[in-house]
């Protein structure tokens, strides 16, 4: 047994849940924010508690939202005050124009993008600095498609560009008790993409041409991913953003299907 805890934001569903339930096999204590997703939440805290007998926690709130975030990890903290793993993965996805929707879609993106991960990554940073403890753990949630430029979603890309180089910034700025990184990924079959190609075989198969590996990862690739930042294994790796994308990012700069 150990006594590590992880707060993951977003946690209730699809990647957030299944990091959520692997860290609990784990031993982890785990503290999980939704903001709508009430229902899954009081689930996924239920399945914990039963098959792990690891704590879960669940606090509602709204990541857009600075003060929101400040509450949040007070709370986390007053709970948990040895927490030493903090996994940015709350997410929007929206498409976007910088000509039509630079308000509310800029706003929203960069507060949940960046914003949240700066407010409670310095929070986090101020409990483990306080005590001393050379083991904090900051993992952040990126996009393969950071590398490109032309996109639908502009917004949602922008900021997920800027979260990449606020990882590598706070790696300088917080080591060196506290290692930050990121993982970047591809096309991850979550419940809603499941639903999606269920009677579609043809996007399927596009997406699958698309990817060196010839498949769509399960969200538990990504908690493997989290498993290993958050692990012995990678205790000398800061600043950097570890890619889960079936290799799809190799065929970014080539006009030639993967097969």
């Amino acid at each position: 047994m150990t006594n590590n805890s992880v707060l993951i934001t977003g946690g209730a569903k699809r990647i957030g849940r299944s990091t959520a339930l692997f860290l609990a096999s784990k031993n982890y204590d785990v503290a999980i924010s939704y903001n709508k997703s009430a229902n899954e939440a009081r689930d996924l805290k239920s399945q914990i508690e039963s098959e792990y007998g690891t704590k879960c926690l669940i606090y509602q709130c709204d990541i857009s939202k600075k003060d929101s975030c400040l509450k949040l990890i007070k709370d986390v903290l007053t709970d948990l005050p040895d927490l030493n793993l903090l996994i940015n993965n709350a997410s929007i996805f929206n498409k976007s124009d910088p000509i039509e929707d630079f308000d509310d879609e800029y706003e929203n993106n960069m507060a949940v993008h960046v914003r949240a991960p700066l407010v409670l990554g310095t929070e986090f940073a101020k409990n483990i600095n306080s005590k001393n403890d050379t083991q904090g753990n900051i993992i952040n949630m990126l996009d393969k498609n950071i590398s490109r430029n032309s996109t639908q979603f502009f917004y949602y890309l922008l900021s997920k560009k800027t979260l990449d180089n606020l990882t590598k910034m706070l790696a300088m700025k917080l080591s060196p008790n506290i290692r930050v990184n990121a993982i970047a990924f591809g096309s991850v079959m979550s419940a809603s993409l499941q639903r999606t190609l269920k009677d579609n075989a043809e996007l399927r198969a596009n997406i699958e041409s698309r990817t060196p590996l010839q498949r769509i990862a399960a969200p538990s690739a990504l908690a493997d991913a989290a498993q290993f930042l958050a692990s012995e294994a990678s205790s000398f790796m800061t600043g950097e953003i570890v890619t889960v994308d079936g290799g799809r990012t190799l065929l970014d700069s080539v006009s030639v299907p993967a097969h």
